[in-house]
């Protein structure tokens, strides 16, 4: 049963694609299937040189729910995001990649949960699972509420696929253009103007943990987390030190 919104209530989802053909589908299905559906899906690729566009447009004849974006040069996932969200349309603006997997009731449940709280910036439990979803390997439960130092020294407790923020409580917020932890930058943006995150425990969406990806290599992701903490926060030598480590040590006892 579809939730009655009005049109002020309008849920701007969200999604960059990139290379995405074998899972795109699934996790387009998902946002369509919510029970929340006053929604727009703007989806942004990244010069995909599989099928992805094809799979995309075929979706938008179907549900005109659907926006496609189109990049001319390979941009970036951030880029992408930024495209999207600076064409959306919605009171709430919601993330999830093309890889991964909403709970049919996902918005309904998260939305409300902002109306009782009067919260602007949300996320949510989240699975991780492996490539095909086959296999649970663990589940990511976000703090109750994180400010911006809780966030930055945790190494990012907030999933991607999980974030809602009311823009317009708060404003349009972009991600910085850098390659990789820009959604984690686009967090600590949102905290660091004083709107903290509220999180829930409810599990509404899956993360794909995808082989060779280089997310899932901690080593490289190094030279971005310094790069995140010290060029684009502008953090002096030593917090940016501290944040890093903190970051290595909770990626190394958590999986």
């Amino acid at each position: 049963m579809l939730v009655d919104a009005s049109s002020n209530d309008l849920v701007s989802v969200i999604m960059p694609s990139f290379n995405c053909e074998r899972y795109i589908r699934a996790a387009i299905d998902s946002v369509l299937a919510q029970t929340y559906g006053n929604l727009e899906l703007l989806i942004c690729d990244d010069c995909s040189t599989d099928g992805s566009v094809a799979a995309i447009k075929e979706l938008c004849l179907k549900d005109s729910r659907i926006r496609l974006f189109q990049n001319v040069d390979n941009l970036g996932v951030a880029a992408s995001r930024n495209l999207c969200i600076q064409n959306s349309r919605g009171r709430y603006i919601a993330f999830i990649d093309s890889d991964d997997y909403w709970m049919p009731n996902k918005l309904e449940t998260q939305i409300e949960f902002m109306r009782l709280r009067g919260a602007v910036f949300s996320c949510t439990a989240y699975e991780k699972r492996n490539e095909d979803f086959s296999k649970l390997i663990s589940v990511a439960m976000p703090y109750k509420v994180a400010g911006y130092n809780q966030i930055l020294f945790s190494g990012n407790p907030i999933g991607n696929s999980t974030v809602i923020y009311d823009c317009n409580s708060i404003g349009k917020y972009y991600a910085p253009d850098i390659k990789k932890r820009n959604d984690f930058a686009l967090w600590l943006r949102i905290s660091r103007d004083g709107h903290k995150a509220y999180g829930m425990p409810e599990v509404l969406a899956r993360y794909r943990m995808r082989r060779n990806s280089l997310s899932a290599d901690k080593r490289k992701l190094l030279a971005y987390q310094w790069r995140l903490y010290h060029d684009v926060e502008s953090i002096g030598f030593l917090k940016s030190t501290l944040a890093i480590l903190s970051w290595a040590i909770i990626k190394t006892f958590k999986r």
